[in-house]
């Protein structure tokens, strides 16, 4: 709820699970990580291997996706505005877990992939959440 009115407050919004994975894979289908299929090393995300805590965005260049998001895997694990479901096709109700995207710091690769997904208890604060505001574009 903190991360949802940050967001508001800064005129942005937390992104949809879809939305999230959507700029992940650049809009197509298929890539496995945000900059596509390449094995995540020490040039592409803050993971397992890394300084082991989070570190500022856009440490990680050659992570970023195609079109220039960056930190999209490693580093923090990102609200979502969805509620968890384990099945994410299926319809969200209301419950006590967030779902969250992207991994974190402390994950192995396995974690990074751009389908990756866990719930999050809403009332959750640790060093591995973070957020990532986003705003729609003008009509």
């Amino acid at each position: 709820f903190e991360a949802a009115a940050y967001c508001a407050w800064a005129d942005g919004r937390l992104p949809s699970e879809a939305e999230w994975e959507c700029a992940a894979r650049s809009g197509k289908q298929g890539g496995r990580y945000p900059w596509g299929g390449g094995a995540p090393d020490e040039y592409h995300a803050n993971f397992e291997t890394g300084p082991h805590n989070p570190t500022p965005v856009g440490l990680y260049p050659e992570g970023a996706t195609p079109s220039g998001i960056q930190d999209l895997a490693g580093n923090c694990w990102e609200w979502a505005v969805d509620w968890w479901r384990e099945d994410s096709g299926a319809k969200a109700k209301p419950n006590e877990e967030r779902a969250v995207r992207g991994g974190a710091w402390y994950v192995s690769v396995h974690g990074l992939g751009v389908a990756v997904r866990y719930g999050v208890p809403v009332d959750g604060q640790n060093v591995y959440l973070g957020i990532r505001c986003v705003r729609d574009l003008p009509a």
